[in-house]
């Protein structure tokens, strides 16, 4: 298992993603995880940025049409993060964003702590969204 945190990363954005569901995903296989949050203006056109860091290292970055799907392989064969995109036109109010997590059984521990840092720009490229969760290694407890 994979533990997933979110976070906030800017109080001046019109977005903000403040739950994951689920919080945990295994691997090996694929789950699709939901973002949810508000937004405070509408939305109709962007584009979506991940980057992947593992302590502060930049491992990976990928960009595409936020109201579209973006796929972004992991190095070394570490897995595939594919955004889903926004439902656009998005008006004011609740707000998800979908992606699709797959990490390969075989990473280690000491590599399944990882930071993904999404961005959103609207249209005429201004900072519109911008998410951080953080991964951890699920501890496996013996009863």
């Amino acid at each position: 298992q994979l533990n997933l945190a979110v976070s906030d990363c800017g109080s001046s954005m019109s977005g903000h993603i403040t739950k994951l569901s689920p919080t945990s995903v295994p691997l090996g296989s694929t789950t699709t995880v939901v973002g949810s949050g508000s937004i405070s203006k509408g939305f109709s056109a962007g584009t979506i940025t991940a980057t992947v860091k593992a302590l502060g290292v930049v491992l990976k970055t990928c960009s595409g049409d936020a109201c579209g799907k973006t796929t972004c392989e992991l190095p070394g064969g570490g897995g595939t993060l594919t955004m889903g995109g926004f439902s656009c036109t998005q008006a004011i109010g609740d707000v998800a964003l979908d992606f699709g997590v797959q990490v390969a059984a075989s990473l280690p521990s000491a590599l399944q702590v990882l930071e993904l840092d999404f961005a959103v720009k609207d249209a005429s490229g201004g900072d519109f969204l911008c998410s951080q969760i953080n991964t951890s290694p699920a501890l496996n407890l013996l009863v």
